[in-house]
């Protein structure tokens, strides 16, 4: 089943956006990495709605957990950026 019910599973939801580190093929866990204070929320004042930004790569915190790894490393990488 899709998350939250959907009836079809959406190319975003398993392509992502490699930046933000969402969607199935490219999260960091998959690779065995715990990626904390990559992105920002903001409430965009003229909408009110959340907005997400990324933090630059520097301020981010990764600590490797190899135990959460469920593809090897050379497969990850070989997922298109597109």
């Amino acid at each position: 089943m899709c998350p939250r019910h959907a009836e079809i599973w959406s190319a975003s939801t398993i392509l992502g956006n490699r930046k933000h580190g969402s969607g199935l093929l490219s999260n960091a866990l998959h690779d065995g990495r715990l990626v904390w204070n990559q992105v920002i929320m903001r409430n965009d004042p003229k909408t009110g709605k959340r907005v997400s930004r990324n933090k630059l790569e520097a301020s981010w915190q990764v600590t490797a957990v190899p135990q959460l790894r469920i593809v090897d490393a050379e497969v990850f990488a070989a997922v298109p950026t597109a």
